[in-house]
């Protein structure tokens, strides 16, 4: 006996009258309405021209919150949201104070100048120093937490045609947004690597992420933006959520729009921590990051 085709059983499927075929409306995202479109270079001037335009931010308010994780031990920690300030200036200066909300004493105090990086700990008494692209490999999360991290992370750093260096643009999307993605690859004589992605939401053509790559593709850190704000007709974060899965700790950032200013020099010694009399000297050494 000959089998009926596919398309018969699916004629008899869609006539049959024990089959009722259900339409339902799926409401699209205001997000996902009326697209903005843009070519590769002008989403490249968008990233140097407007973002690379911020030579220095400063955040007289600020509130953090750190969170630590020990995969081996299947545990994280959070600790309560402080306050504090942050001063970070092109091409790689950063100054961070960290304040208890309750007390307004201070929990830490950071910077790092492109070469090396302190980290003031008044509670423990410690003053951390060190290269800046040091690695120490460290049970404990706290320990690997760097200025420089959150340098990248507040930055949007510029797309340029160095040599060795190119970008290629892709689409992709998720339930809320759609988006263009811009990778940033190096290449060299034996192979090519990833080194950053920026994610940019096309309803607004606006920078929502950055991803940093090791030599070998692992994630690096991971930073996604919520709001932004305009400073002297320039975009400023004012959410930002920065995770580092090889160095166990997530750092959560808001600035208030009405403590931010941008584009004023600071001097290059002011992005440097002393070493408080008395204070227990710990000098990190370790390898270098890949």
């Amino acid at each position: 006996m000959k089998k009926p085709s596919l398309f018969a059983l699916a004629l008899i499927l869609a006539t049959g009258s024990s089959c009722v075929k259900k339409v339902e409306k799926i409401p699209t995202p205001a997000t996902k309405k009326n697209l903005l479109t843009a070519t590769r270079e002008q989403l490249l001037e968008l990233i140097n021209q407007k973002y690379g335009a911020l030579q220095s931010i400063k955040f007289s308010r600020l509130g953090v919150s750190v969170e630590a994780f020990y995969l081996a031990k299947g545990k994280k920690e959070s600790y309560p949201k402080g306050s504090g300030y942050l001063v970070v200036q092109r091409p790689h200066w950063i100054l961070m104070n960290v304040n208890n909300p309750l007390t307004h004493s201070t929990v830490a105090e950071l910077a790092a100048n492109g070469r090396t990086f302190q980290i003031w700990v008044p509670k423990e008494n410690k003053y951390v120093t060190g290269p800046v692209d040091v690695k120490v490999e460290e049970d404990n999360p706290f320990y690997n937490i760097r200025p420089q991290h959150v340098f990248e992370a507040i930055f949007v750093r510029s797309l340029q045609n160095e040599r060795g260096r190119s970008f290629y643009v892709f689409e992709d999307s998720d339930p809320q947004f759609e988006y263009y993605v811009i990778a940033e690859i190096e290449n060299s004589v034996s192979h090519a690597s990833l080194l950053r992605r920026v994610w940019i939401e096309r309803s607004a053509l606006r920078v929502v992420r950055q991803q940093w790559y090791g030599r070998r593709g692992e994630l690096i850190e991971d930073a996604r933006y919520g709001s932004e704000t305009r400073v002297g007709g320039l975009p400023v974060f004012l959410d930002v959520k920065m995770i580092r899965p090889a160095d166990g700790y997530r750092l959560s950032f808001s600035f208030e729009p009405d403590a931010i200013k941008v584009n004023e020099p600071v001097e290059e010694s002011a992005f440097k921590v002393e070493k408080p009399p008395g204070a227990e000297l710990v000098e990190v050494k370790g390898k270098a990051s890949q």
